[in-house]
């Protein structure tokens, strides 16, 4: 069966790297799977063992949502590690035959260094040109390509200009993917209408809605107590997404399927009812949408003008200031830039810089953790000690490593040293 835009958008489920999660979702009746292809792979980017696990389920298609493409990196010094990437690519497409490729609208790897959380580009010309560059090397292996909204908790530009930005990255050809928790989230932390986004974004384009959950920061985490809305995935849909997709389906003429989203180490026994529920719901929601005449897009933003040198020196303070002690002192000293882009650095709202950097340091830890069963035992063993062994490596390491298995190398060498 392939998910095509004639009839009625189908109901996908994420399928995660996590024996566990893999069970309790076997049973669930949807009409596709997604996977992140990269989470199958091992060292070297070779099949990991999940790549069987997930080709024994019940037959389905599949799709591909990339988590680490890093679309909006102009860093030629990424073009090799993009290249295996996409040779690892190839390799799937013929095992899985994605029915579509979708990625970040963002950059994980900024200066040569492995940040992993999708950091927001600048809204210029420039950057758009860079991620449609990216698209049209993934078109040579899945032909349908597109990008997803993406969840930053800082933004260099207005959260309403990136409708036109994603426009104008996705050229005459590529495709959007439409999170609607993302949207939610963004929402919440920059304080805009989600509907205002939608007016400004062409739903045209829309193939494919995510849909989850999240949850809130920890107040301890910034200054001032403040909590911000977290796209972990970990939770269940909240009404408010619910009702965000009640709204867009109907407007979105060419939708060919809404995916559900759960991490892996977030479902119980307990959860499936609750991912049942959920399945159905979408089911329903999808089932019942009458066409609404899809309106044009409202007034679209001028992209702001830059150069390459100017992108090189945002990439590099960007990675400089994740893995800082103080990283908003690190972004406010940006020579050579120019008043536009200084502007579009000046607008990074100082919590969201800041819950950045922590996640990028969990994210790292993670990495570390999945990729060395010796951390693994040290951390269930002594907790305090590991913590305060990966903090002083984090300081000290730039975070070089692009898989779990690099990052163990990395420190263990660090601890010999």
């Amino acid at each position: 069966m392939n998910i095509g835009p004639i009839g009625r958008p189908k109901v996908g489920l994420t399928l995660q790297p996590d024996g566990a999660f893999l069970e309790l979702v076997r049973p669930l009746d949807v009409d596709y799977y997604e996977v992140a292809p990269e989470t199958l792979w091992g060292p070297d980017l070779a099949p990991n063992g999940f790549q069987r696990k997930i080709l024994a389920f019940p037959s389905r298609p599949f799709v591909a949502h990339g988590v680490g493409l890093s679309m909006a990196t102009a860093d030629a010094r990424d073009a090799p590690r993009r290249a295996k990437w996409i040779a690892a690519m190839k390799r799937d497409q013929r095992t899985f035959a994605f029915q579509w490729y979708t990625d970040h609208l963002g950059a994980s790897t900024l200066d040569a260094r492995a940040l992993t959380l999708p950091l927001p580009a600048p809204m210029s010309a420039f950057s758009a040109s860079t991620v449609r560059s990216r698209l049209e090397e993934m078109r040579a292996v899945v032909p349908d390509v597109g990008v997803e909204n993406n969840v930053a908790y800082f933004l260099l530009g207005d959260a309403l200009d990136e409708p036109a930005f994603i426009t104008a990255a996705i050229g005459d050809f590529g495709h959007v993917l439409l999170d609607l928790h993302n949207l939610h989230t963004m929402a919440l932390n920059h304080r805009f209408d989600p509907l205002a986004y939608l007016a400004r974004l062409d739903l045209a384009r829309v193939i494919e809605i995510h849909v989850s959950g999240g949850a809130e920061s920890d107040p301890a985490w910034l200054p001032g107590g403040r909590t911000m809305r977290l796209d972990s995935h970990d939770h269940a849909v909240p009404e408010e997404v619910w009702a965000l997709l009640e709204y867009v389906v109907p407007r979105c003429p060419n939708l060919r399927g809404v995916t559900l989203e759960r991490m892996e180490g977030t479902v119980r026994p307990e959860d499936v009812p609750v991912l049942r529920a959920e399945i159905t719901r979408a089911r329903a929601i999808v089932l019942a949408a009458k066409p609404v005449p899809a309106a044009a897009p409202t007034a679209r933003a001028k992209l702001v003008a830059s150069s390459a040198e100017e992108h090189a020196i945002i990439e590099s303070k960007l990675a400089d200031a994740m893995t800082a002690r103080d990283p908003l002192a690190v972004l406010r000293g940006a020579p050579g830039l120019s008043p536009e882009m200084h502007a579009a650095l000046a607008q990074a709202s100082p919590d969201g810089v800041r819950i950045s950097a922590l996640l990028v340091a969990q994210l790292r830890f993670e990495r570390l953790i999945r990729g060395s069963g010796t951390s693994d035992a040290w951390f269930a063993r002594d907790p305090a000690g590991f913590t305060a062994a990966f903090r002083a490596y984090h300081a000290a390491v730039p975070p070089t490593a692009f898989s779990p298995w690099a990052e163990a190398a990395l420190f263990e060498a660090f601890q010999r040293d």
